[in-house]
């Protein structure tokens, strides 16, 4: 679902029922804050972490991310292999699923993870599961980017946003051995 037209820096309230043809499943009500307006000079805190993935003994993943719900950051940049082996739909769930990392679910009903796409993201697919387990800013110039992303790059996975006075730009790292791609990341990541 595509929410449009919020305001910025404000605090929203939701509620997503789950049907199962005409009955109610379960109801799920929590609150966000949308991001601060580019420019905004209020202080905030973000946690940045890497190979996130959820795994079958995940005392790592759910260690890290109980201590991302004790210190509440504005938001999180997951920054790469946030998935673990195949990065399928199956790998994903876990990591969403309420029952097995109740941490994980509480933290993302009120708040975003950005992320980087890591070598098992793009696994299956050329990362479509991950595409359609987590959501990103897409860029469109002039709109939610300053510029376009390279024509030959997925905006899924080569994006940029504002947020306070910080400009933030995440690049698919898998075009390290491709120059054709790696440069024209380099150009759109740093324009004269």
């Amino acid at each position: 679902m595509t929410l449009a037209g919020l305001d910025y820096d404000t605090q929203y309230e939701y509620r997503v029922q789950h049907f199962r043809e005409d009955t109610i499943v379960n109801s799920y009500q929590s609150e966000f804050r949308t991001r601060l307006p580019a420019g905004n000079p209020t202080p905030f805190s973000i946690a940045a972490y890497g190979d996130s993935a959820f795994t079958s003994d995940n005392t790592g993943f759910l260690s890290v991310q109980n201590r991302i719900n004790l210190v509440d950051p504005a938001f999180t940049l997951l920054l790469g292999d946030n998935v673990y082996n195949d990065g399928t739909h199956q790998d994903l769930d876990a990591r969403f699923d309420p029952d097995i990392a109740a941490a994980a679910t509480t933290y993302n009903s009120g708040h975003v993870d950005y992320l980087a796409f890591g070598n098992h993201d793009i696994e299956s697919g050329d990362g479509q599961p991950t595409e359609e387990h987590f959501s990103v800013p897409i860029p469109i110039a002039g709109v939610t980017a300053p510029f376009a992303p390279p024509a030959i790059e997925r905006p899924e996975h080569n994006y940029s946003f504002d947020y306070g006075n910080v400009h933030f730009v995440t690049f698919d790292t898998n075009s390290l051995r491709a120059d054709v791609r790696l440069d024209a990341q380099l150009d759109w990541g740093s324009p004269t």
